[in-house]
């Protein structure tokens, strides 16, 4: 269980709120609104067992009170805050009445059906974005017009360094709602800090995102999804943060690799919350000789996967050596309770 307020949820629409809480999970399977006027009114008495097999998500919209979760009380809730259940999780909301209790639920779909990746129309080739473009979840790069052509490709689908990108970001810049489409070359250059929000990649190339800001900020990739990255899927060229949350990922070699020998050797540091893991070799590269740090919360991992990998950074030109794996609470941050396989 986790409880949020509407306050953090993501400036946009449903697609990118629900991909900033929902854990790569599908969309809405079903929803609604219930009103309970009495004091003490614990939702599905009928049965003292309530769980479901997909994460369910409630609104406070008016009234407060407590939240029973196996059992036992865990929190207390008030109009504004946002209770999400996660499957498998006995749940009961008891209202003090107050007033009457408002509140709306949805139910997600599951989350191998985010493998049935979107598809769409929308225009092709490099595109340059400053300050914020919302794609409406359309296809980039690559699109077959109506007479099923053709007619723009970015790179080449391989790993072959130095392809374009198929969205370079200026500083501070927001892609949003976007689906990537194959081959898409090195993905998105983000040229100082950005925000990469419920974007797609249906087969990344080179890299599905490069981040290279100097100032020492954070970028952030709220929601989406990757599949089908042979090396990498986030390359961190710069310097700073890079916040990875509620993302899906699938059949990749790393989700995130703090360059180990590009011309600038910096401190980076990557946070990893809420994520889902699917036939990937590693979570996260670091090079701890240069101060790198990995932290990770709420990751599902479905077989096996090396959850942070150390290297030796080396100079431009040379290869960086591996020097071990897993946590050790200075690089590498993590504890047995915040990982789950399955």
């Amino acid at each position: 269980m986790r409880k949020l307020s509407v306050g953090d949820l993501p400036d946009g629409g449903t697609p990118a709120a629900l991909a900033a809480i929902g854990a790569g999970w599908g969309p809405v399977q079903r929803g609604g609104i219930s009103r309970y006027d009495g004091a003490g009114h614990r939702t599905h008495a009928e049965s003292d067992h309530h769980v479901h097999d997909v994460p369910e998500l409630f609104t406070i919209v008016q009234g407060s009170g407590v939240l029973e979760l196996n059992g036992a009380v865990a929190t207390t809730f008030t109009a504004g805050d946002i209770l999400i259940i996660e499957p498998g999780e006995d749940h009961h909301l008891i209202s003090d009445g107050a007033v009457p209790l408002v509140f709306t639920w949805m139910h997600l779909s599951p989350a191998d059906s985010v493998a049935a990746w979107q598809t769409g129309h929308g225009a092709a080739a490099q595109q340059p974005v400053s300050g914020t473009f919302d794609g409406g979840m359309k296809r980039y790069c690559c699109i077959v017009d109506g007479g099923m052509k053709r007619y723009c490709c970015i790179g080449d689908g391989g790993q072959g360094e130095s392809q374009d990108p198929a969205f370079e970001l200026a500083p501070g810049a927001t892609l949003q709602n976007v689906i990537i489409g194959a081959p898409d070359g090195d993905g998105v250059h983000c040229t100082g800090d950005c925000h990469l929000i419920n974007v797609w990649w249906e087969d990344v190339g080179e890299d599905a995102a490069t981040f290279l800001q100097t100032n020492g900020g954070t970028s952030y990739v709220v929601g989406g999804g990757a599949r089908a990255a042979s090396d990498k899927v986030f390359q961190h060229n710069g310097n700073g943060t890079v916040n990875i949350s509620g993302f899906y990922v699938e059949n990749a070699g790393k989700l995130y690799r703090a360059c180990g020998n590009c011309t600038n050797s910096y401190k980076r540091s990557v946070v990893v919350d809420n994520i889902i893991v699917r036939s990937t070799k590693v979570v996260a590269g670091i090079n701890v000789n240069w101060g790198d740090t990995a932290r990770f919360t709420r990751v599902t991992v479905y077989g096996t996967a090396v959850i942070c990998d150390k290297y030796n950074g080396v100079p431009k030109g040379s290869e960086p050596t591996h020097v071990g794996s897993g946590a050790d609470g200075v690089n590498c941050l993590y504890g047995a309770s915040d990982i789950t396989y399955r």
